[in-house]
């Protein structure tokens, strides 16, 4: 996703909510229309499916649920319960209520908004926040919960659009929470000089945190500065999208292009079990297209090498005659592999 996009999208957020009443009524109106557009430029204008968008189809749904019968079916020693019990809560609208939770859970990451630092090699990435900032965010916190009015009328609507926000928003974590970082630093921003002009006691521990989060800004800028290749790995980027953009279970085996090596320690770090995977630099146009096997590739693993050639998204590959369908794609801003192209593609054989 571009960087344009991120702040077009940014900006109509923070748009519709300058301009939102303050009536529960039109809070919902604001929030309503701030999905819609969140929704219309990441389907229709990226092409970025947000991943709550499949989990709210009635097909999926209908899996899952069978899914979870056949499972209990199957429990040695078995429970019997009474099918008409079991519908309660065995339906197509509670487990679309159950999945929407979930996915919303995923907002709640603290690991990632706080101590998102180190990566499965310990290979790290920019941080936005130090550790001492979540301290302060509770305190912050705190200091808000003394005015109701305020907690309702500015961090719930604020709250409210970052979840929005998230929940609409595909790719990497980072940029799902591009609303909840601004959302942070408000909340910590605003309640700081309360902080500061309260007693010895919470002066001291505010300062304090402060300290951390300084002193953790300054030593990071200056080890970057020292060890670029270090913190501009941009493995961790690309592993995630290998192994989180599409569920695997369902093939027989997998085909991942290992160009930058340790491909088998990230997967085990996203996928646990491994044994489907096989992580090779593969050419498709080398290789007898298997059946029920998902190829995951750059450009150049399907089309060919070319370090010149600015790689275009294609339909469809023949190779010995089998048609190689591409079921998702994900473009990479970077080119992290030369002659590679910048888009990860996933490939099946489709005959």
């Amino acid at each position: 996703m571009s960087y344009p996009i991120s702040a077009l999208k940014l900006a109509l957020v923070i748009f519709v909510i300058k301009k939102t009443g303050r009536t529960n009524l039109a809070k919902t109106a604001g929030l309503i229309l701030i999905a819609l557009l969140l929704l219309t430029i990441n389907i229709k204008i990226i092409k970025e499916i947000p991943p709550i968008m499949p989990r709210l189809s009635f097909p999926v749904l209908q899996a899952e649920l069978t899914d979870r019968f056949n499972k209990e079916y199957l429990l040695q020693p078995g429970n019997y319960i009474p099918l008409a019990i079991k519908r309660i809560a065995y339906n197509k609208y509670f487990f679309l209520i159950k999945d929407i939770g979930e996915e919303t859970l995923r907002f709640a990451d603290v690991e990632t908004l706080f101590f998102g630092e180190n990566h499965p090699l310990s290979q790290k990435s920019e941080p936005v926040f130090f550790w001492s900032q979540f301290g302060l965010f509770l305190l912050a916190l705190w200091v808000w919960s003394k005015n109701k009015k305020n907690v309702t009328d500015k961090v719930g609507l604020l709250l409210s659009a970052a979840v929005v926000y998230f929940l609409t928003t595909g790719g990497q974590a980072y940029s799902r929470h591009l609303v909840t970082f601004l959302f942070l630093a408000g909340i910590m921003a605003e309640a700081l000089p309360r902080l500061l002009h309260n007693g010895w006691p919470l002066r001291l521990v505010t300062y304090g945190l402060l300290f951390f989060a300084l002193y953790g800004g300054l030593a990071h800028f200056v080890d970057r500065l020292k060890r670029p290749g270090y913190w501009l790995d941009n493995r961790p980027l690309v592993y995630q999208i290998y192994f989180d953009s599409l569920p695997t279970e369902k093939y027989d085996q997998v085909f991942a292009a290992d160009l930058f090596g340790y491909a088998a320690k990230y997967c085990r770090y996203f996928v646990k079990d491994c044994r489907k995977f096989t992580f090779a630099n593969f050419q498709m146009t080398e290789l007898l297209p298997r059946k029920n096997t998902l190829y995951i590739g750059f450009n150049g693993n399907f089309f060919g090498v070319d370090p010149f050639r600015n790689f275009d998204a294609r339909d469809d590959l023949v190779v010995d005659s089998q048609r190689i369908g591409f079921i998702h794609s994900a473009f990479i801003r970077d080119n992290v592999a030369n002659g590679y192209g910048q888009r990860i593609i996933f490939g099946i054989r489709t005959d």
